[in-house]
């Protein structure tokens, strides 16, 4: 039989793959530059990152679109929100069982399909 893994633990692996690789970035980014370059390790890490995360961002996008949340979020006009007029808080969703989907996957027989999920 084929090995396989359910998706969502698929997407929580990728998000935390663009999680850890924004803060590589960061890091690099603002951390003192060495007098050899061979020893940063976040910057010398931004390459092997760079494939992961291009498709993870993908994969992501496609989960988003296949999966849209048709919820109606309230629109603030007064300008005075830091994340624009739409940030998603206060508005209530429909959301899967997390915790029952993670119990169902460690049932019997089932465990490999929490494959990659350390998030």
């Amino acid at each position: 039989p084929q090995t396989k893994s359910v998706a969502a633990f698929h997407q929580m692996n990728c998000l935390n793959h663009i999680r850890q690789s924004l803060y590589t970035a960061a890091i690099a980014a603002t951390s003192p530059a060495s007098e050899d370059d061979e020893d940063d390790y976040y910057a010398s890490r931004l390459p092997a990152l760079e494939h992961h995360w291009r498709h993870c961002l993908d994969y992501l996008r496609q989960s988003l679109m296949c999966n849209a949340d048709i919820t109606l979020e309230k629109i603030d006009a007064s300008g005075e929100k830091e994340l624009g007029s739409v940030d998603g808080w206060g508005t209530e969703h429909l959301c899967r069982d997390w915790e029952g989907l993670r119990t169902w996957t460690e049932g019997a027989n089932r465990g490999s399909l929490l494959k990659g999920v350390g998030t």
